[in-house]
């Protein structure tokens, strides 16, 4: 069993036992109170999840660099082109009568 299998394994059950803690909480309060504490939970759990998806979409991906293009052809029998890094654009961009 590797280490990510572990760690899976264990957030899973965690996150089952949560809910399950989450729900016994709930029915020992009635209806009226656990419908106010779901909406304020589920509104933290929004904002939370939304702060941590707002902040993995912004931040730089690991060793990820914006750099100049760099085309290697090689010639022969057979041409083969590589793009690394960057941008390629070829040709005109299409205006708006052209899409």
């Amino acid at each position: 069993m590797t280490r990510r299998w572990l760690w899976a394994s264990v957030t899973i059950i965690g996150c089952a036992l949560l809910l399950g803690g989450w729900i016994v909480f709930l029915a020992r309060n009635g209806l009226d109170r656990a419908d106010q504490l779901s909406s304020v939970a589920g509104a933290i759990l929004t904002a939370v999840l939304g702060a941590a998806g707002l902040w993995a979409a912004l931040r730089p991906a690991a060793g990820e660099k914006a750099g100049p293009v760099q085309i290697n052809q090689a010639s022969g029998n057979a041409t083969m082109y590589n793009v690394q890094g960057g941008d390629l654009k070829i040709g005109e961009s299409a205006g708006p009568d052209e899409t």
